[in-house]
């Protein structure tokens, strides 16, 4: 059973960052010293410190001397549990990831606002990096065929009136979502601070 743990902003924000960089990396484990590293700088200049960022501060290892690349990704792990979080797993962040997109499409309110709040999800399917958004993938690409997604500020025979009914389907399906994978980020977040 999680613990109803009141999210201070700064834990907030660190976890959406750190959502985006799961999300925006394949194989989070297997990248170089250099990419744990500046983001872990990143963190500091943003005022989070842990004793454990010091392996990113003062040497870089050489691979192969007594260092695998695991080492890197474990140190960084380290970091993260330093600051207070688990790292989330690879689902756990694409439905973060996804709920933030949904989240877009319904406090969107003009429909330029709209455009990009699709077209930002759209991006983000085709990046692979939602979970479970083929339904939203299908109606984007059908709106798209009918001319109803601004591009490139062309609005030729753009049809408004259509636009907001298909949104209007698109914000059932984020209703219908939602149930299916009924936590909030808020308590997904929750079960990643460590106690």
């Amino acid at each position: 059973m999680t613990q109803n743990i009141p999210l201070e902003v700064n834990q907030t924000d660190f976890l959406d960052d750190l959502i985006g960089v799961i999300v925006g990396r394949d194989y989070i484990d297997q990248h170089s010293y250099d990419f744990y590293k500046t983001q872990v700088e990143r963190w500091q200049e943003q005022g989070y410190y842990h004793d454990a960022m010091l392996y990113f501060w003062y040497y870089e290892p050489i691979e192969g001397l007594y260092c695998k690349p695991q080492d890197n990704f474990d140190n960084f792990v380290k970091v993260v549990n330093g600051l207070g979080f688990l790292l989330p797993s690879d689902r756990q962040a694409l439905i973060i990831n996804t709920l933030n997109n949904i989240n877009r499409l319904n406090i969107a309110e003009t429909t330029l606002n709209r455009t990009r709040a699709i077209l930002d999800f759209w991006l983000a399917i085709e990046d692979w990096g939602t979970f479970d958004t083929e339904r939203f993938d299908c109606a984007f690409s059908i709106m798209d065929r009918k001319g109803l997604i601004i591009q490139d500020n062309y609005w030729q025979n753009f049809d408004e009136q259509k636009f907001n009914s298909d949104y209007q389907k698109l914000l059932n399906m984020t209703v219908y979502w939602r149930k299916r994978y009924s936590k909030t980020k808020l308590e997904h977040y929750q079960e990643l601070i460590i106690v």
